[in-house]
């Protein structure tokens, strides 16, 4: 099994459709932040995770080790995103 991280984004969704276009067809697993991407690849034979590698959601799931991959549920919409390479100032 082959996973795809970002596989909804420029650079993952041409590893997808190249995968995709080989014979034989290789079994793909994909990583993606939103439901309505998952839905697309799913249509076209992809197993599809959705998650968030930035707070782990997701992540077990998509891993090649887990046998079935499963649709976790929608995470709590986030007010901001805070960055740990920020340091704060009196």
């Amino acid at each position: 099994m082959i996973l795809v991280a970002g596989a909804a984004g420029t650079v993952g969704a041409a590893v997808v459709a190249r995968l995709l276009a080989t014979d034989p067809r290789p079994r793909l697993r994909a990583f993606v932040h939103a439901e309505f991407d998952a839905l697309r690849l799913r249509d076209q034979g992809v197993e599809a995770v959705v998650g968030d590698l930035v707070t782990g959601r997701g992540v077990d799931e998509a891993s090649p080790r887990s046998s079935t991959p499963r649709t976790p549920p929608a995470a709590p919409a986030m007010s901001s995103r805070t960055n740990s390479r920020r340091s704060s100032t009196p």
